[in-house]
């Protein structure tokens, strides 16, 4: 019974030495620096800087987040932030944290209808905004974020947001901001 247990055990280390062509790895996988000996690490995508009038890109926020100093005080910014933000699809609106969320929204420039729901091989991108309203000693600050999301292989996965659509959201806050 242990001979032929042994055996078994033999048979099957022996097509699991084949299965990899009878080559071990040559790297061990090291988490603390996944691109160790696996050739250089790829280049980070160009940034693309926006014009300053825009504001200035918000740290501690997520990547491609905008920011911009008013010297309103921070009820009248809010008032003219969330009426601005009316034409979108509004999940929700906290006065007292200064949050404006709005729904997920296709992205009809980078998106492909005929994967997701028709059960090919295509894209979907969408994306979203969380706008941040703040009181700074009398004045206000508002900081623009957006997720984007795209569905390939029948799942949701975070995608870099487009800075542009970020940046054109700004402007027209700053346009509601300065009337």
């Amino acid at each position: 019974m242990i001979k032929n247990a042994v055996y078994v055990v033999l048979l099957l280390s022996m097509m699991l030495v084949q299965s990899c062509g009878g080559k071990t790895p040559s790297k061990v996988f090291d988490p603390e620096n996944p691109w160790a000996g696996n050739g250089p690490k790829p280049a980070p995508p160009p940034r693309v800087k926006e014009p300053a009038e825009l504001g200035a890109v918000a740290i501690g926020f997520p990547e491609g987040s905008l920011i911009r100093s008013s010297n309103l005080p921070f009820e009248t910014a809010w008032e003219k932030v969330s009426n601005a933000m009316m034409s979108y699809p509004l999940v929700a609106t906290d006065k007292a944290g200064g949050m404006v969320f709005t729904d997920w929204m296709a992205d009809e420039k980078r998106s492909d209808p005929g994967g997701m729901f028709s059960g090919g091989s295509g894209t979907v991108e969408r994306f979203r905004f969380v706008v941040k309203v703040y009181d700074k000693n009398g004045a206000s600050e508002v900081v623009v974020s957006q997720y984007a999301q795209r569905w390939k292989n029948n799942i949701w996965g975070s995608t870099p947001p487009r800075v542009s659509r970020t940046g054109d959201l700004m402007k027209e806050l700053i346009a509601k901001l300065e009337k």
